[in-house]
């Protein structure tokens, strides 16, 4: 009698269980998809550009300023992106004191303009592909009032060009 009470509360806890699962088994699966819909086509900006790995300033002494840069200091830079940009070169190591003296301009005569103080607008590329302009960097050394103990040979430091939407 218990085996058969037992086995009594058994089938009606398996029937209702299997009548669970039939009812989730049914059951719709739904799925929310959402859009946003323009009547007009959207712009999306891309900001790119490509700059040189290396440039060599040449040979300066402290306390004196490298001559009017010839081409070998004109550098090339690259808007691949398709919107208009301003460049701002920057030192990527604001404790470095020797090239903190770096100057630009976009032309050899000037002015010149400290780095990060200097800023230039390259246009967008017409059909995709790039737009190349360029500018001058010369590095003077006349003011500088650091404490060298000796000759800097291939003195290097990282510049980082910062580039927003025109």
């Amino acid at each position: 009698m218990i085996i058969m009470r037992n086995m009594y509360y058994f089938a009606i806890v398996i029937g209702f269980l299997l009548i669970g699962f039939m009812a989730f088994a049914s059951g719709d699966y739904l799925t929310d998809f959402e859009a946003d819909i323009y009547a007009v086509p959207q712009f999306t900006a891309n900001v790119s550009l490509q700059v040189p790995n290396y440039v060599y300033i040449g040979n300066v002494t402290v306390g004196e300023k490298q001559a009017n840069p010839t081409s070998a200091n004109k550098i090339y830079i690259n808007n691949t992106g398709n919107v208009d940009i301003r460049i701002t070169p920057l030192l990527h190591n604001s404790s470095e004191q020797i090239f903190s003296y770096l100057y630009f301009s976009t032309t050899t005569t000037g002015p010149y303009q400290r780095i990060g103080n200097f800023s230039f607008v390259i246009t967008a590329p017409t059909t995709g592909g790039y737009r190349a302009d360029y500018f001058y960097a010369k590095l003077d050394l006349t003011n500088y009032t650091g404490n060298l103990t000796g000759d800097l040979i291939a003195h290097r430091t990282k510049i980082r060009f910062d580039a927003a939407a025109q």
